[in-house]
């Protein structure tokens, strides 16, 4: 009998979501759960945009519009781009999907680093792509040259994903490196800046990316409202990019692929400057609150321009990540081990509200005294 389905699709690995809370209740006993797994807004979402979904609910009868025509609009002023410059996903996941699809087939090249953003490696491999990865740092940044280099010995590379910030490190580059980076390699290689944190990174020298993208043609940015909006269980994300690169991209899209409350949350979320201003300040204010409080504890702490931390567990803490992942379950507290990115001793914490943050500081003394007394991994 003939294969279902071509062998390197029998070899994928589903993504692997973050641990939600009403599981995590039911699994453990527990309730009043702190969430600090998937990088959520802990302020929750745009007042502005619970208003435009309100007024939206009794014409959820109808076909959103498949063009999007008022987000793009809205999406194209906010950028000072074309509306014909930008192509609307559910979530940017499926624009990185779709991406990979228009981009990769079999024995074509992605050039990725990694650890980054998982979804990368699976819509190249879902293509049958080869992916060339490039490891990050010891300080866990981008290593550029490293990439750079990468893609001028792989003669079939079409493309490569740029996670700026990085995601699950939080490591961020500036203008003036991507700038030189792009310098080196061909101009026929699509380069995609996935800027999912770009609300809350605070550098002299941000990356400009639509800047960049009206100077280089092959060059796409992504963008989520899923984050500093709080928008995340709509799912809408858009790219911009050169006509060319993004009417072919459209014409992948399923019918009616965003949702009309969707559409005018986001519409609605991009007139919040009050709200995107009070996310960014209580991350600028509870970011080195929560890093300084984990390093006093004893842990390792990769500096972020996001709004979550990665955190490694030194050789002698005392617990392994596994143990210390169910012990703060048993507490209500949600955090993300990150082993699926090769970092066994890692986990990725939201920033929360100040209470929960102070909430994982105490649990963490807890479990860490529970750890050299003795106590069995994950005791209440």
């Amino acid at each position: 009998m003939r294969p279902l389905v071509e062998p390197h699709l029998t070899a994928l690995l589903p993504y692997v979501p973050g641990k939600p809370i009403e599981e995590t209740e039911r699994e453990y006993g527990v309730t009043n759960i702190a969430k600090l797994a998937s990088n959520e807004n802990c302020l929750g979402t745009s007042p502005l945009a619970t208003s435009a979904v309100r007024a939206m609910l009794d014409k959820a009868h109808l076909y959103p519009d498949a063009g999007a025509f008022a987000l793009k609009a809205r999406i194209a002023q906010f950028h000072d781009v074309e509306p014909k410059h930008i192509v609307i996903g559910n979530g940017t996941n499926e624009l990185i999907t779709l991406l990979c699809r228009l981009l990769l087939a079999k024995g074509d090249v992605l050039v990725n680093a990694w650890p980054s953003f998982v979804c990368y490696r699976m819509g190249g491999r879902q293509q049958g792509a080869t992916e060339v990865a490039v490891p990050l740092t010891a300080d866990f940044d981008y290593d550029l040259d490293g990439l750079a280099a990468a893609i001028n010995s792989e003669v079939r590379t079409k493309l490569v994903f740029l996670a700026n910030p990085n995601n699950p490190t939080g490591r961020c580059f500036t203008h003036s490196e991507l700038l030189a980076f792009l310098a080196k390699i061909p101009n026929d290689v699509v380069v995609v800046i996935d800027e999912a944190y770009a609300e809350y990174v605070n550098l002299d020298d941000a990356v400009d990316a639509v800047a960049v993208v009206k100077r280089r043609p092959r060059t796409v940015m992504l963008r989520t409202f899923s984050k500093a909006y709080g928008l995340g269980a709509y799912r809408v994300g858009y790219a911009i990019g050169d006509v060319e690169v993004m009417d072919l991209l459209d014409r992948l899209r399923d019918a009616f692929n965003v949702s009309s409350l969707a559409q005018v949350a986001a519409t609605a979320a991009l007139d919040d400057v009050e709200f995107v201003h009070r996310s960014r300040s209580h991350n600028d204010a509870q970011r080195p609150v929560l890093a300084e409080g984990l390093i006093a504890r004893g842990l390792i702490v990769t500096p972020s321009q996001t709004n979550f931390l990665m955190v490694t567990l030194p050789d002698d803490a005392g617990i392994d990540l596994p143990s210390l992942n169910v012990a703060l379950l048993r507490r209500a507290l949600i955090v993300r081990p990150v082993a699926n990115y090769g970092l066994p001793r890692s986990f990725r914490v939201t920033i929360g509200a100040a209470d929960e943050n102070q909430r994982l500081l105490t649990a963490l003394d807890a479990v860490f005294a529970e750890a050299r007394a003795g106590a069995p991994a994950g005791s209440p």
